[in-house]
């Protein structure tokens, strides 16, 4: 019920969008890989992947692993070292918010939504030139 891409995002700050959203390089990254049940796959905080809808209800199962240099990391959503380790912060932004908090209230979801509109727009006329400079950053992780 996951589909991920055999890359990294060299440079996730230009492509990101808002809460991950690189929709707009659907064209670009291809089809992607199924994620069959019971396997383990090894990607990164860059790596492309979605969760795709079920055909029926089902309990879906997933953990996380952070180990180090991470891009972000959300710390409501996450458990905290229990040897008291922190993220480095020249190498990682720490997100105090709750990222699901905003989409619960609906004048932020719509706001949102128009802030990752416009970021697409600005951000698909920056990948456009990147990839006119061979700059996108796609990095392969299976080969």
């Amino acid at each position: 019920s996951a589909r991920i891409w055999d890359c990294m995002l060299h440079q996730p700050a230009k492509v990101v969008g808002i809460m991950g959203d690189v929709e707009h390089l659907r064209d670009a990254l291809g089809e992607g890989t199924l994620m069959e049940s019971g396997q383990l796959w090894w990607l990164t905080d860059t790596t492309p992947h979605e969760s795709l809808p079920l055909e029926e209800t089902a309990c879906r199962q997933y953990f996380r692993v952070v180990t180090s240099r991470v891009s972000l990391w959300y710390a409501k959503h996450s458990t905290a070292n229990p040897l008291g380790v922190q993220p480095t912060p020249t190498v990682t932004r720490t997100i105090m918010q709750d990222k699901f908090l905003q989409l619960t209230d609906i004048d932020s979801f719509i706001r949102v939504g128009e802030e990752s509109e416009e970021l697409q727009r600005r951000r698909a006329n920056e990948i456009e030139e990147a990839v006119e400079d061979n700059e996108l950053g796609l990095v392969g992780l299976f080969d």
